[in-house]
């Protein structure tokens, strides 16, 4: 989930549209791990 994170943020400053299909198949995570991801990222 580091990995998603780290590219979450880099996806907030840079104003990427994100995808949590894509997400959960990039990094193999479930909805709710990548659901997670969003969070932490976006709301802090």
């Amino acid at each position: 989930m580091d990995k998603c994170r780290e590219y979450l943020k880099e996806a907030k400053e840079k104003q990427w549209t994100i995808s949590v299909g894509d997400l959960m198949e990039q990094f193999n995570l479930t909805k709710e791990q990548v659901n997670q991801c969003i969070n932490e990222v976006y709301t802090n």
